[in-house]
């Protein structure tokens, strides 16, 4: 990519941008089949405690008042199989 940037000056531009876009389908073509792949995953929680007790202890009001709306909602610590895409920041554009 860096090639066809800074030494093809020669090469036309259609023709130029044309292989830029064919390089970026190509590398992130993998990507995007993984993330529709693990599409419908489930995370898992590692935490114990939650794992052998799942409902809240406690009573439902203090639980309302304890909500704070405004807040998103958080998750422990967790494993997700969905791949993470890893870019180069000297490579952007």
């Amino acid at each position: 990519m860096l090639c066809i940037i800074s030494f093809c000056k020669g090469v036309p531009g259609p023709l130029r941008s044309g292989f830029v876009d064919l390089l970026l389908t190509m590398h992130l073509d993998s990507h995007v089949k993984m993330k529709q792949v693990t599409g419908q995953e489930y995370l898992v929680p590692l935490d114990r405690d939650k794992l052998l007790n799942p409902k809240p202890t406690g009573r439902p009001e203090d639980f309302l008042q304890n909500l704070d709306l405004d807040k998103i909602p958080s998750v422990s610590e967790h494993i997700s199989i969905r791949p993470d895409l890893h870019m180069d920041p000297h490579l952007l554009l």
